[in-house]
C-alpha cells in the first residue's frame, strides 16, 4: 500500500478539512481530490492510504490456444 499526503514543501496546511469523527469523503479517498474543498462536511485525512493493484497482463481468452497443428 502507498501512503499519500497533500501539500509539499513543508506545508502542514491541507487544502481540505480534517474532521475527525466524521465519515471520510469517499471521492477524496479514491482520487485525492474533492470539488467541495473546505466546504465539504466529510473528513479528509492528511495521510490517506491507497490500495494499488499490481499491474498485470490483460487477459486474452485465446492466448496459447492454436487450432492448427504445425507440419
Amino acid at each position: 500500500m502507498w501512503q499519500l499526503s497533500l501539500g509539499g514543501g513543508g506545508s502542514n496546511k491541507s487544502a481540505y478539512p480534517e474532521r475527525p469523527g466524521e465519515p471520510e469523503c469517499n471521492y477524496y479517498m479514491r482520487t485525492g481530490r474533492c470539488d467541495f474543498g473546505d466546504k465539504c462536511r466529510f473528513n479528509h485525512p492528511r495521510n490517506r492510504v491507497v490500495n494499488v493493484l499490481p499491474f498485470t497482463k490483460p487477459f486474452h481468452p485465446f492466448d496459447n490456444v492454436c487450432n492448427f497443428s504445425s507440419y
